[in-house]
């Protein structure tokens, strides 16, 4: 239980920080902030998970990856399979996917505000209608943080590519360019 509780105040914590940063009234939790998350749990459990394997750090990346997945899987159809079971039809992630292979990426992190946060996932195409057909979005507020939840499990599920930027920020790219380019900047 207080795993839990610190996650989640940590998690609060950081967005929080951003409202202030930024002035803005109004706050949602993202994905990218279970980065600063994942600290407050380090101390608090031991990972031998494969950890001393792996290393630290993705011991403890790999529940936030296991639960990603399974979030993701309970909610929208496989993304593998959807093209096969409309045998030859567009999928839902069809956009999605030629978005990326044209080389484009999107770049997020957790300092942006609201708007521009939105604005940068509003930009790949077909992102905004998976959510709100497949998650219970009740708040418009939410739905950045669902976007990204998609593209977060795209990348978990090997579709998508992530890397850290120089600015720190989280560049999520078409999986198969990253493979030819700079293979060392992929993130798990």
């Amino acid at each position: 239980m207080r795993l839990t509780i610190a996650l989640m105040e940590n998690l609060v914590s950081n967005a929080e920080r951003r409202a202030i940063r930024t002035g803005e009234r109004r706050l949602a939790v993202r994905i990218c902030d279970l980065q600063n998350g994942i600290a407050s749990i380090t101390g608090k459990v031991e990972l031998v998970y494969e950890g001393e394997q792996e290393g630290a750090v993705r011991g403890r990346e790999a529940p936030r990856r296991k639960a990603v997945k399974e979030v993701f899987a309970k909610y929208f159809p496989d993304a593998y399979k959807a093209k096969e079971k409309n045998e030859g039809a567009p999928s839902e992630y069809d956009s999605i996917f030629r978005w990326f292979a044209q080389g484009k990426k999107v770049e997020i992190s957790d300092d942006l505000t609201a708007r521009d946060f939105q604005s940068r996932l509003q930009q790949v195409t077909g992102l905004e209608d998976l959510p709100k057909r497949y998650l219970p979005v009740k708040d418009p507020i939410e739905l950045p943080t669902a976007m990204e939840f998609v593209l977060e499990a795209l990348h978990q599920n090997s579709i998508l590519a992530k890397e850290r930027t120089d600015t720190a920020a989280l560049a999520y790219t078409d999986m198969f360019s990253t493979m030819l380019g700079k293979p060392e900047e992929a993130e798990d």
